[in-house]
């Protein structure tokens, strides 16, 4: 029986206000977020022959006996309904999932004890080993949180999860039953606000209509910055389902040819946007050349 199955009744979600202040309508993003990955567990049988050839190429089903890809199947769709049924709550500390837009502004550099020599006090060491801490979630973790990173390494997103021994909550600003374990998502200005001055696209919707409806020819990486893609791809992150960036990790290429398929977040996150893609009648290329590139095409009625 999946974890996924059996620990989703209680998965929850609380977003920051954070989210709104960039975006009045955040609450689309995660909804569409939420659906893509609920689409993907339940197409209708019109599109169940179109979910197929996607999960084929997506999680290399040739790989697998019949009966094994029937395994694979129900685990994928397993995630999937859990990540889609989520429940929203109205106060942090009732929620197990926690999403934040505030570029990890609430994450500061740890203190040091008064006694502490100086070549070993924290703001003295290299930023790798340097200690952060999050005491509004209560973690503390070595190395620069996601959102800070520049350069090649800055992040979309981040997820922070926490362990479950109440020992491990760190410098709680406050006296809380915190939920364990946790999920703290962290979407970064990367995604919501782009360098390159454009405006941020929250939803896949959005991109479609931005593309007057007409994307045949379009390869399915454009989408990857669309910040519902990457909010399904962090919510992977997140317990009950726990997967990883397992490198060659992101982009379509490194997601079909990834060793393995089935614990990387990115190859779930292209599973839900293909779902979302279906219902405005496009698919995957269907000829070989097409569909290793990532093409798109209009959906054969």
């Amino acid at each position: 029986m999946l974890i996924a199955q059996t620990c989703t009744a209680d998965s929850s979600y609380w977003i920051d206000s954070s989210c709104y202040e960039k975006n009045a309508d955040f609450a689309k993003t995660i909804a569409e977020s939420m659906e893509m990955a609920s689409g993907a567990a339940s197409k209708n049988q019109a599109n169940e022959a179109n979910m197929k050839y996607i999960a084929g190429w997506i999680f290399n089903m040739k790989a697998w006996s019949d009966a094994e890809q029937v395994q694979k199947n129900y685990e994928i769709r397993g995630i999937m309904k859990g990540i889609g049924g989520i429940t929203a709550k109205s106060d942090l500390k009732d929620a197990s999932i926690r999403i934040y837009c505030d570029n990890d502004q609430r994450w500061q550099l740890d203190g040091d004890r008064p006694d502490t020599p100086v070549d070993k006090q924290n703001a003295n060491q290299s930023p790798q080993n340097q200690w952060w801490v999050d005491k509004t979630n209560g973690f503390r973790t070595k190395g620069i949180p996601g959102c800070h990173r520049t350069g090649d390494d800055a992040d979309a997103g981040s997820t922070v999860v926490s362990r479950t021994d109440p020992k491990a909550d760190y410098g709680l600003s406050y006296d809380a039953t915190m939920l364990r374990p946790r999920s703290v998502i962290s979407l970064c200005d990367v995604s919501l606000v782009p360098m390159d001055g454009s405006f941020p696209i929250y939803t896949v919707g959005e991109a479609i209509a931005f593309n007057r409806g007409k994307i045949t020819g379009y390869k399915v990486g454009k989408f990857e910055a669309v910040v519902s893609f990457t909010l399904l791809h962090e919510l992977t992150h997140c317990l009950p389902w726990d997967l990883l960036d397992i490198k060659p990790a992101y982009g379509w290429t490194n997601v079909i040819y990834n060793p393995k398929p089935f614990k990387n977040s990115d190859n779930y996150a292209f599973y839900g946007l293909f779902s979302k893609l279906l219902d405005n009648n496009y698919n995957l290329a269907g000829d070989v050349a097409g569909a290793r590139a990532g093409y798109i095409e209009k959906l054969q009625s």
